[in-house]
């Protein structure tokens, strides 16, 4: 009897002093360190779950880039459209648009030769 009240007064003392070093030492809410306590826990399983499934771990993360390229690219475009068409609507720069006429013709000149199929 008296070993087990040893130990479990051994376990108190070392979950006080792990409370102790948590960042949100003197917080007003009991509540708050059970809260906190759970989401290591939540966040060991999850490392856990991932370490025995690493293919899962691998698929969500190309997933997640697979998307994040899509998306950059899909913004940028729609970003650079936008900008375009408000700098048509206010600027008017001819030498911009003698760049793209030339280069217009240069493809134009390109396609009409044989060696372009």
């Amino acid at each position: 009897m008296c070993s087990s009240d040893e130990n479990r007064h051994r376990a108190e003392q070392e979950e006080k002093s792990a409370v102790s070093t948590l960042p949100l030492e003197g917080a007003p809410h009991p509540a708050l360190w059970s809260m906190v306590r759970r989401l290591e826990e939540q966040h060991a399983r999850e490392l856990f779950f991932y370490y025995r499934h690493p293919w899962q771990l691998i698929w969500i993360n190309f997933l997640a880039g697979l998307f994040r390229g899509v998306g950059l690219t899909v913004g940028t475009a729609l970003f650079l459209a936008v900008a375009a068409y408000v700098l048509g609507k206010f600027i008017t720069l001819p030498v911009i648009g003698e760049y793209i006429a030339r280069l217009l013709d240069i493809i134009d000149t390109y396609r009409s030769s044989g060696l372009y199929r």
